[in-house]
């Protein structure tokens, strides 16, 4: 089984139903592949440093056909194949250390263009966690 950062599904919520209806998301995989990367942060109260895999998730919510998702947490866990049942995407709830996050994180998706590799889409989840933890 594969363990990745679970946040991705905060990035769901430009895709996902609103707050108030919960969704079943599962991650499928990588949508096409991924890159091994080396992160450090340093926050106020936790620190954290590793080796992990980027790329874009192959996310399905609610049986639909599958998109992509990124991770914006590196706190959090999700296994591939595994449904999260009644989840409730965060919206702009989520607080994020960077005030700008919401608006940086979609003039990332819009200005991107066609995100389709493993190193675009390792490139991209690494642009969302500078994004995240700014």
């Amino acid at each position: 089984m594969t363990t990745v950062p679970l946040a991705s599904i905060a990035l769901v919520t430009a895709l996902a139903a609103t707050a108030a209806r919960a969704d079943d998301v599962t991650f499928t995989g990588f949508a096409h592949g991924s890159q091994t990367v080396h992160f450090s942060l340093v926050a106020p109260n936790a620190v954290a440093s590793g080796d992990v895999n980027a790329g874009g998730f192959a996310t399905i919510l609610n049986g639909s056909p599958s998109f992509v998702t990124y991770c914006v947490d590196l706190y959090q866990h999700i296994s591939f194949g595994t449904l999260y049942p009644e989840y409730t995407a965060p919206g702009t709830s989520h607080v994020f250390a960077n005030s700008r996050a919401y608006a940086d994180l979609g003039r990332l998706y819009a200005n991107a263009g066609v995100v389709d590799t493993s190193v675009e889409e390792a490139a991209f989840q690494i642009a969302a966690w500078e994004i995240a933890y700014e």
